[in-house]
């Protein structure tokens, strides 16, 4: 490795290896797309690293901070969200390929600060062979999402649940592989995991905006039918004082508008109640 780059040779054998384990068609444009996107994984991660009560818990294999620092950052960075919660066990691994040094002590020395000048999330490491890399490749960073994708990529997730292979709130890196070659093969795309990676998390978003939706629905529509049936109660409960006209039922509903005199008046009995307005109105 040169400079953060294979030689030709090296990509050759990449390929090959990785087509024998995960099928033909992976060329070199797929695994290069991954290398840069993994490129910039790595220095996200490591720039957030930097920032105070960010650290890595080498037991879990992920970034930890307080829940406060979390929301202030993704509200800052929404992309940060997939860091958030999530095992990350290749971290060691992309420090030895895209890192300057390495070092077993993780929590002091492994995360150098970054440059002085790099600002976020534009980290400055994008270089000319990248750049035209993506430029060349278009398709990889921009997809416009259909209803048929994502109904083809729910199934394939369903596929891997139904075989295991989701680990806590994702799935193994062998079941992404398989998603990835899967949709591109149906699709005639080159995406990469990060991409479905992000879709998942869009999707999970959703899926947790459409159940707080309904719960909050759910709640309006009891706490309405509470007040449906708190009405027909007082109303029921009028009806049945005798010698009730129409004015002094109008006037009386505008007593028991008041909820606490309500619940006090339909507990009465009917002879009760009829000296209780009377007292009220007339008192």
């Amino acid at each position: 490795m040169v400079d953060q780059n294979f030689n030709k040779q090296a990509w050759d054998h990449m390929v090959s290896k990785f087509n024998a384990e995960f099928g033909p068609q992976h060329d070199e444009d797929v695994l290069k797309s991954r290398f840069f996107n993994l490129r910039k994984r790595f220095h996200d991660m490591k720039f957030l690293l930097d920032q105070d009560g960010f650290v890595w818990d080498e037991l879990q294999q992920m970034i930890i901070a307080e829940d406060d620092l979390w929301d202030t950052y993704i509200e800052e960075y929404p992309h940060a969200r997939s860091y958030q919660n999530r095992a990350l066990p290749n971290f060691n691994d992309l420090f030895l390929i895209f890192g300057n040094s390495y070092t077993s002590n993780h929590e002091h020395c492994l995360f150098d600060s970054v440059d002085a000048n790099d600002s976020y999330p534009e980290v400055n490491i994008v270089d000319e062979e990248e750049e035209q890399f993506f430029s060349d490749n278009s398709d990889q960073a921009i997809i416009e999402w259909t209803n048929q994708m994502d109904d083809y990529y729910v199934d394939l997730m369903l596929e891997q649940v139904r075989r295991g292979n989701k680990i806590g709130s994702t799935f193994t890196d062998h079941a992404w592989a398989w998603m990835v070659a899967s949709f591109n093969k149906t699709f005639e795309l080159t995406c990469d995991r990060d991409l479905l990676e992000s879709r998942f998390f869009s999707i999970k978003k959703e899926y947790k905006d459409a159940q707080h939706m309904l719960v909050l629905r759910s709640l309006q529509m009891i706490v309405y039918a509470e007040a449906e049936s708190s009405i027909e109660n007082v109303v029921s409960a009028l009806q049945s004082v005798p010698d009730m006209d129409d004015e002094l039922f109008l006037e009386a509903c505008k007593l028991l508008e008041d909820e606490r005199k309500a619940k006090v008046f339909v507990t009465m009995d009917v002879t009760t109640r009829k000296r209780w307005l009377s007292k009220k109105l007339c008192g």
